[in-house]
């Protein structure tokens, strides 16, 4: 008992756990004693994973996609599956906060429109945003409009049976329009007049000056049949109740956080939206020896924007290794799974729409309980292959696009394994021009590199009626956490290669020609 207490007084002394993050390594010095082992509890917090995701290629030939519109998509990648509330699962969403009039969410982005009238009367200010905590997008910017502008959004009937529920925060300044008027019209019938829409909010349509209204509207009853339905909000002057004149010029209502929810036709999802496993497992080893001592794997219900774990182990050294797939498909591990130096995940190509984060921490000393925010690695690069031709795509049929490298796997404690297991070589896909702008693009699994690897695919494109339409290879030197973009012409080929660039709003994006 003595002697435990001079350790316990010693302890006083002793630094606590260091996390000096780093890319991938972090070592400590601290001598351990086998026989007077105390138990730890460490607790994690894992942020980032959910900040870098971007399973709807919200237009990517049009705008760069920021990271707060990474965070969200990610939430509405599970919307095939998940139900947001009882009003359905959430097909758009503006936040404004890229102040452009683009949707941050959107089911079918190249058919998605949003505009006012007049082009040009709207602005973005902060003043009057509002944070979004349902789907956690921050306060940003809001859309600023006076009362003689009329917004727009038309929503496509692709790939939903049926809209739900409509909502959108608004406040006014002193002078502005105090009453949100709804309607909308099929686009199949513009000669039809508009049809009002009540609010279902307890306020009805009338707006707070400088305080922030939900408007909530009901969308069941809205017999569906047409290619597209265009909402109008229009604004009028309601009561003053004292307050200042109405100015329809000078002042100003603002709209944050609109939102569509529905129902999705699960007979048409862009697959990348329909990516049916959230799974996060971590595995840990004892650094002296490097023997596996745990490994749990966590199903989730749905992606989280954030992931608390908390662990119990005795003192000691150890690594760790943090892992989250979000896919169609579990992660490929080499055998056996026993050793650190031994260890390797990977991901068959032709789960090609996985999203795969990690973090990797080495020689840690567990000293005490301890509390550490850890950011995970995005595992993967994407690739995209766009067509610049200006003509209709609705000819192509199936893309087969054979890899010819194997950098499909991660070894974290032997870099001289080379294949531990069999790996898919081919993938075979139907084009999803109207959801990616005339794009094709898959995600290629590489783990957290330090150097670039050579990516190599034969790509070939064939018709609706088997034909071959062009065949080409591509290749590049790429790290993780990359956006390859090769660009040009499918069927005008005379002297002309595809062009290809990098996009550093991942890490970066590297474009390249074929």
């Amino acid at each position: 008992m003595q002697r435990h207490r001079i350790y316990v007084l010693q302890g006083l002394f002793l630094l606590l756990l260091l996390f000096v993050i780093s890319s991938c390594r972090r070592t400590f010095d601290f001598n351990v004693e086998d026989d007077d082992r105390a138990i730890y509890k460490l607790s994690f917090s894992f942020t980032s994973f959910q900040s870098a995701i971007n399973p709807f290629p919200i237009s990517l030939v049009s705008r760069s996609v920021t990271s707060t519109n990474l965070r969200a998509s990610t939430l509405a990648s599970t919307s095939a599956n998940t139900s947001v509330n009882s009003s359905g699962e959430l097909l758009y969403f503006w936040s404004f906060n890229a102040r452009n009039l683009q949707p941050d969410i959107a089911l079918v982005p190249t058919l998605v429109q949003c505009y006012t009238n007049p082009v040009e009367g709207y602005s973005f200010s902060s003043t009057g945003a509002m944070a979004d905590a349902d789907f956690l997008f921050p306060a940003g910017d809001a859309l600023s409009v006076n009362g003689q502008t009329e917004l727009y959004i038309e929503i496509p009937a692709r790939s939903m049976l049926q809209l739900n529920y409509l909502s959108f925060n608004a406040n006014t300044t002193t002078t502005g329009p105090q009453e949100v008027l709804l309607s909308y019209q099929f686009v199949d019938a513009l000669s039809a007049d508009f049809i009002a829409l009540t609010s279902i909010s307890a306020a009805d349509t009338l707006i707070g000056v400088n305080t922030n209204q939900l408007m909530e509207y009901n969308l069941q009853d809205i017999s569906w049949g047409a290619s597209a339905v265009l909402f109008k909000l229009s604004f009028a002057e309601g009561p003053r109740n004292g307050g200042n004149e109405y100015n329809a010029t000078a002042g100003r209502i603002r709209i944050d956080n609109f939102r569509v929810l529905g129902v999705i036709d699960p007979a048409d999802i862009y697959p990348p939206n329909n990516l049916t496993m959230a799974v996060f497992s971590y595995f840990i080893f004892d650094a002296e020896t490097g023997a596996i001592v745990r490994n749990v794997n966590l199903t989730l219900e749905e992606p989280l924007p954030r992931l608390d774990l908390d662990i119990e182990l005795p003192r000691g050294r150890y690594h760790f290794h943090f892992l989250y797939n979000q896919s169609n498909a579990s992660l490929l591990y080499g055998s056996p799974l026993t050793t650190f130096s031994e260890f390797v995940v990977g991901n068959s190509f032709d789960n090609s729409y996985a999203q795969i984060y990690g973090a990797l921490l080495t020689d840690v000393a567990i000293l005490s309980d301890a509390l550490q925010t850890i950011p995970l690695h995005r595992y993967y690069s994407e690739v995209q292959i766009l067509f610049t031709d200006n003509r209709d795509f609705s000819e192509v049929g199936e893309v087969q696009i054979t890899k010819r490298h194997n950098h499909d796997f991660y070894a974290i404690g032997n870099a001289a394994i080379t294949q531990p297991f069999y790996a898919v070589q081919q993938l075979s896909v139907a084009p999803y021009f109207e959801f990616t702008g005339n794009m094709l693009l898959f995600n290629q699994f590489l783990g957290l590199l330090d150097e670039p690897v050579l990516l190599s695919y034969d790509v070939a494109i064939f018709s609706r009626d088997g034909s071959l339409i062009r065949a080409f290879t591509l290749s590049e030197e790429i790290t993780n956490n990359v956006q390859l973009l090769f660009s040009g012409r499918l069927y005008d080929t005379t002297d002309q290669e595809f062009q290809l660039s990098i996009q550093e709003e991942w890490g970066w994006l590297k474009e390249g020609s074929f």
